[in-house]
């Protein structure tokens, strides 16, 4: 693992070990079109990379400040001057400065005159494709959570805080749910998941139920996505909380039912479904 290398190398410098990540996504920054990239959000994100047990993260604002900085400035401001740079480790294919002119090549050159080193990385594989974000984008559009698990090495998981909705799910349908809006994240496959949830001040408290992710269709449908999670346990009165939601199973697409009843009924063998996939987690 990356990390384990990168960890190795801090304590023989005896150096902290410090992840560079930047926010927004550079795509996101240069075309409003690729507004929808993040598999997470930035929270989530240093959330992660804290818990691999890193000393600390640098979050670079990808602003237009950064966006216009030459690669050369780059490394001697930010790397050099301001992060005080041993060892840099990059993949092999890392671009950085304006027109994306900096590279791996460009590091190694600067490397010898401000006293660090570069290690480059050949990119990750697995099952004959590359380990990337794009990959994982994908397999959430097709809805195969479990590539995504093996991908992130744990449950891919989506936090937001609940919302008022229109209240359908509870009063006609019997399934009271607590929306969540999708801000800024790449929309996994619409459908029913079978999911797993802990409120945010209780990570370690994780509750069964089933969500559906999607434009409700058969209530008129929305003009923008989002996750409905119906819990199996009493969830309360959970407007304004901050919920972790893991998505487990795909169960189904979401549909048009010509009638709320249709729809209740689909839902009881939802419910059955997810409950039993669920069930079978470790």
């Amino acid at each position: 693992m990356i990390i384990d290398q990168a960890k190795a190398c801090a304590q023989k410098l005896c150096a902290p070990l410090v992840v560079m990540t930047f926010h927004p996504h550079p795509r996101r920054f240069f075309s409003k079109a690729t507004s929808n990239l993040a598999i997470e959000h930035v929270h989530q994100r240093l959330r992660h990379v804290r818990d691999l047990g890193v000393d600390g993260v640098y979050l670079a604002p990808f602003n237009q400040r950064l966006a216009s900085m030459e690669a050369e400035d780059f490394i001697t401001t930010i790397l050099v001057q301001h992060l005080r740079v041993r060892h840099i480790m990059v993949g092999e294919d890392f671009c950085f400065g304006r027109g994306r002119r900096g590279t791996a090549a460009l590091l190694k050159e600067y490397a010898a005159h401000h006293g660090f080193d570069v290690t480059c990385f050949a990119p990750l594989m697995q099952h004959d494709h590359i380990i990337s974000s794009s990959l994982i984008r994908r397999y959430l559009t097709e809805g195969a959570l479990d590539k995504v698990m093996d991908l992130l090495g744990r449950p891919y998981e989506i936090i937001g805080r609940v919302q008022h909705g229109t209240r359908i799910a509870g009063q006609q349908l019997g399934t009271p749910t607590a929306n969540i809006a999708l801000y800024g994240l790449h929309v996994p496959r619409y459908g029913v998941y079978a999911i797993r949830y802990a409120h945010h001040d209780s990570p370690t408290q994780w509750h069964d139920g089933v969500a559906n992710l999607g434009v409700s269709p058969t209530f008129g449908g929305m003009i923008t996505p989002r996750l409905e999670v119906h819990s199996f346990s009493d969830m309360g009165d959970a407007y304004g909380a901050l919920l972790r939601v893991r998505l487990y199973e795909h169960i189904r697409d979401e549909k048009y039912f010509s009638s709320p009843t249709a729809l209740k009924e689909q839902i009881v063998r939802d419910v059955e479904i997810a409950k039993a996939s669920l069930a079978q987690l470790l």
